[in-house]
């Protein structure tokens, strides 16, 4: 969560595709699992009275903030990617957080990716293991 804030409120410095807007897409199996992360990350937002002076919409799938050096928007929003994938497409992420990846099948993935490959998007996988076996 403290990655993807850093990486909202600095983009433009982080990655050359970022002009005047950013997204941060939040991806995982259901939506419920998605707004875990995005949640996360809105509560440290609006929980810090110097990052929440930034906020310019809140709403419980989507949050845009304005840059530090105020000359653009960084949107972080969320997505189940369900069976198929295809509830993600129509987005141009700059990252993409895909969030329990070990519960994502392959072939989802593979046609996740290429929506940020305009924009040279950042690929965060994060996941707890698939297993039953423990340590």
């Amino acid at each position: 969560a403290i990655k993807a804030i850093h990486f909202a409120f600095f983009a433009p410095l982080l990655l050359s595709t970022v002009k005047k807007e950013c997204t941060i897409l939040i991806v995982a199996p259901t939506q419920d699992q998605a707004k875990i992360m995005y949640e996360r990350i809105r509560d440290l937002i609006t929980g810090s009275d110097f990052l929440n002076q930034f906020v310019i919409k809140n709403t419980q799938a989507e949050i845009a903030i304005r840059w530090l050096n105020d000359q653009g928007v960084t949107h972080i929003a969320t997505k189940a990617t369900g069976e198929t994938g295809s509830s993600v497409r129509g987005y141009s992420p700059h990252v993409i957080i895909v969030d329990e990846c070990s519960f994502i099948k392959e072939e989802i993935l593979r046609a996740l990716f290429p929506a940020g490959a305009a924009t040279r998007a950042r690929i965060w996988l994060t996941s707890t293991p698939f297993s039953k076996h423990f340590l």
